[in-house]
C-alpha cells in the first residue's frame, strides 16, 4: 500500500532533475512502517517506474510526517513543482535518511542491491541468448548438410525449406535480441 503526496505535483530531484511522485510505501496494511520513496509515474517516459528511496526502509510513517510537516510551503518551487532535495534533507536531518542502509547509495538514493541483481540477470540473459545463437547456428549447419546429402524427407516437398527458413528466421531474431541486450548492458556500464 502506498500513500501519495501531492498527486498533481512534480517532485523535482535536484540530483537528476526528473519529475517524481512522492509516496510512502507501507510494509503491509497492518503496520505504520515503510519507506518514503519517489517514483516517476508518467506514461510514455522511458524512465517511467524509476524509483528512488528518500528514507531508509522500515521507518515509522508518523516520524516521516513529522519530519516533512509543512512541505507544501517550504519545499514548493512553483505552483506545480516541489523540491525533492529539500524533503530528502529534512528526512536525513530527522535521522530517517539512507546512511544506515548498505543497499542504498547515499549519493543517488538508488537501491544498489536491486541494481546489482538486475545487472546480474541481464548478464545471465545475454549468456542464454548467446547459447541459443550457438545452438541455432549448429542447427542451420546441420540442416544445410542434410539438404546437401539429399535427405529424402527434407528435400522432397517443402519440409526442408520450411525447416531451413524457420531456423534462419530464429537466428535473425535471436541475433537481434542479443544485440539489444548487449546494447543495454553497454549503456549500463557507461
Amino acid at each position: 500500500m502506498e500513500i501519495d503526496y501531492g498527486l498533481a505535483l512534480d517532485f523535482i530531484d535536484d540530483r537528476d532533475n526528473r519529475p517524481y511522485q512522492l509516496r510512502f510505501r507501507k510494509d503491509d496494511h497492518f503496520t505504520e512502517t515503510g519507506q518514503l520513496i519517489a517514483v516517476i509515474a508518467k506514461a510514455g517516459r522511458p524512465d517511467n517506474g524509476r524509483t528512488i528511496a528518500i528514507s531508509r526502509a522500515e521507518v515509522d510513517f508518523n516520524q516521516v510526517e513529522t519530519a516533512i510537516e509543512g512541505w507544501q510551503q517550504w519545499a514548493r518551487l512553483t505552483e506545480f513543482t516541489v523540491d525533492l532535495g529539500r524533503i530528502r534533507r529534512r528526512i536525513h536531518a530527522a535521522g530517517l535518511g539512507l546512511d544506515a542502509d548498505p543497499d542504498i547509495d547515499p549519493q543517488t538514493g538508488l537501491n544498489i542491491a536491486h541494481d546489482r541483481a538486475i545487472s546480474d540477470r541481464r548478464a545471465q540473459l545475454l549468456a542464454e541468448v548467446d547459447t541459443a545463437l550457438v545452438a541455432l547456428t549448429r542447427a542451420a549447419a546441420i540442416t544445410g548438410e542434410l539438404l546437401r546429402a539429399y535427405d529424402i524427407e527434407l528435400v522432397e516437398g517443402t519440409q526442408g525449406s520450411d525447416v531451413q527458413s524457420f531456423v534462419h528466421d530464429s537466428l535473425r531474431n535471436t541475433r537481434a535480441a542479443y544485440t539489444i541486450v548487449h546494447s543495454i548492458i553497454n549503456t549500463e556500464n557507461t
